[in-house]
């Protein structure tokens, strides 16, 4: 049986932190959504809006959770390269609301630290936008 190098384990606890916050995300729990964020995290939505710090992204969040055609947010990791306590994540992302849907690619800059791996930076690029409702 292969060992597993250190840079596969930490890609898996990346996959597994960000498939938890997708959870956070369904469940509209803001805590444990900020919970894998670095407190200066910085957002750039696909709107181009800057998210600064861990505060300002949660402020995002609660205004997304009370709009009502909010339906989710979900992030899909393609890949994970961990180059000693750094990390880069690329993967596709979709936004949800009752009347359309928009998505495209996402990419996430990670650290490790004294808190284990946090994201530190997004990026939110839109690519793809689909009207769900009737106008």
């Amino acid at each position: 049986m292969m060992e597993r190098s250190h840079s596969d384990e930490s890609a898996a606890t990346i996959r597994e932190l960000r498939s938890l916050s997708n959870v956070a995300i369904a469940s509209r729990e803001i805590q444990d959504i900020l919970a894998i964020m670095h407190e200066d995290i910085k957002v750039i939505t696909s709107y181009g809006k800057v998210h600064d710090g861990v505060g300002d992204a949660g402020q995002a969040f609660a205004k997304a959770f009370a709009d009502p055609d909010f339906v989710t947010y979900v992030k899909q990791p393609l890949s994970i390269d961990v180059q000693g306590l750094e990390a880069a994540e690329v993967g596709n992302w979709s936004g949800e609301w009752k009347k359309e849907k928009i998505g495209g690619t996402y990419l996430a800059r990670w650290s490790r630290g004294a808190k284990g791996w946090l994201v530190v930076a997004e990026l939110f690029i839109p690519l793809a936008r689909t009207s769900l409702g009737l106008s």
